[in-house]
C-alpha cells in the first residue's frame, strides 16, 4: 500500500529508498500490509515509520490506482499488487526520513525533465495522479 503526498503548490512529496532493492530512486510512501491489518491501516503505519507523521498531518487518502509491481525477494523477481493512493498533505507538516527512507524529496507534480521521471520508481501511477488532479 503506498500514498503520494502533495503539497499546495503543485509538488509531490517523495521518499529516496535507503536500501536495495531500487535504492536511491524515487518512491511513494509505503510498504507491506502486516497480518490482520487493514489497507488503510497499514498506509497510516507506514507512513508513520517513514515520515513521522501522523493522519492529523494529511487530508483522508483518495484512491488513485493499483499496479503490479516487481519486487525482488529471496533471490527471486516478485509480482506484488500494489494500492495506491494520495492525499494532500497539510502545509505545516513537516515530514522527516525514517525507517527506510534516505531522505525525501519535492517533485513538480508536472515535472517534464528526463532527470526527474528517470528516477521515479513508480511512474505510471505518479502519471495517473497528474492525470487526475489536472481535471480537478
Amino acid at each position: 500500500v503506498n500514498v503520494f503526498f502533495v503539497t499546495d503548490d503543485n509538488h509531490v512529496l517523495l521518499s529516496v529508498r535507503a536500501f536495495e532493492p531500487y535504492k536511491g530512486m524515487f518512491d511513494s510512501f509505503g510498504g507491506f500490509i502486516d497480518t490482520n491489518e487493514t489497507a488503510e491501516q497499514a498506509l497510516e503505519r507506514e507512513v508513520m515509520e517513514e515520515t513521522g507523521l501522523t493522519s492529523d498531518s494529511y487530508g483522508t487518502p483518495q484512491y488513485l490506482c493499483t499496479a503490479i509491481a516487481p519486487y525482488p525477494f529471496g533471490g527471486e523477481i516478485r509480482d506484488t499488487l500494489s494500492l495506491y493512493f494520495w492525499s494532500q498533505i497539510h502545509h505545516n507538516a513537516t515530514p522527516t526520513p525514517a525507517d527506510d527512507v534516505a531522505s525525501i524529496v519535492k517533485v513538480p507534480l508536472y515535472a517534464t525533465k528526463t532527470a526527474d521521471m528517470e528516477q521515479i520508481k513508480v511512474i505510471e501511477p505518479f502519471l495517473k495522479l497528474r492525470d487526475i488532479l489536472s481535471d480537478i
